[in-house]
């Protein structure tokens, strides 16, 4: 109790007289001198796995992350990824994948977690500044440097001002290149697809869900994309796949019928297929 109280005042002291924000990080008890450096790295670890710990935070580090385990974070690999939307040009639904991240993200203990949003953020940036010819500067800004600086040390705070400016920028710089027909009908298709993997996902079927001719969606699909329709299924339903095999406990034959696949042998047969090893290995491995 002394200490928390002498944590406080000492907060509230340099905000009053230096006009500067602290954080105080408490160890438990221990040993001087032969502990000080354990009991001075877990302060410092408990600390840093919190998202908010430049704003004045008071942690007691001995109580630790109650018992948690570093997870995967969700958010990043349930599919459809980043990458693929902004390829598509679904800018409202990569918007929206990237409130899902965040949203996981402040609820995260782990440096880790924010370590590889960033990464995985950087990437997809990286590959469409490279898909559009565009120099990564260009597209990562100036901010992206320093965040690499800040190696483990990224914020969550400057890591989601980053994002969200890319993101401005990137709608801004291509806004008009999305808007026509061909682009929306596009996107009307994918998103049906990602909404109906575990249903019958024939051409005449998706054809009648958009008022166009089989054919002329198939021809239309493939000169906008440069891939046919089936191929997005195929790739949208494995990576659906691999998302529920990593995640959920679900069975080989359930993951199956979950992304449209009521013969198990067939489904297996086409993960093989995609990934080179049968879903039971995926999962084992």
């Amino acid at each position: 109790m002394l200490m928390g109280r002498l944590g406080e005042r000492l907060i509230h002291s340099v905000r009053q007289y230096l006009n500067a924000t602290i954080s105080l990080s408490v160890s438990r008890m221990g040993r001087f001198p032969d502990q000080v450096p354990q009991l001075y790295h877990q302060a410092v670890s408990a600390l840093r796995k919190q998202a908010e710990a430049g704003k004045g935070l008071h942690l007691n580090a001995a109580a630790g992350t109650n018992g948690a385990t570093l997870k995967s974070l969700a958010a990043l690999y349930e599919p459809p990824g980043l990458t693929t939307l902004l390829e598509a040009g679904r800018m409202e639904d990569a918007h929206r994948k990237i409130d899902q991240i965040f949203a996981e993200l402040s609820n995260s203990v782990f440096p880790e977690h924010v370590y590889v949003a960033f990464h995985y953020l950087a990437a997809a940036f990286s590959y469409m500044a490279h898909r559009e010819g565009r120099q990564l500067a260009e597209v990562l800004g100036e901010q992206y440097q320093q965040l690499l600086k800040d190696g483990y040390g990224i914020s969550l705070r400057s890591l989601e001002t980053w994002t969200r400016s890319v993101m401005q920028q990137w709608e801004e710089s291509t806004s008009d290149a999305g808007q026509d027909a061909g682009s929306t009908l596009i996107r009307q298709v994918q998103q049906w697809i990602d909404h109906h993997l575990g249903e019958d996902l024939s051409l005449q079927v998706i054809a009648g869900e958009v008022h166009l001719h089989p054919v002329y969606l198939s021809k239309m699909y493939k000169q906008s994309t440069g891939e046919g329709i089936s191929d997005y299924i195929i790739r949208s339903r494995m990576e659906r796949a691999v998302h529920l095999l990593k995640h959920t406990a679900m069975k080989i034959y359930e993951v199956g019928q979950e992304v449209g696949y009521n013969n198990t042998p067939y489904f297996i047969q086409v993960f093989r297929k995609h990934y080179g090893l049968t879903p039971q290995d995926f999962r084992n491995g």
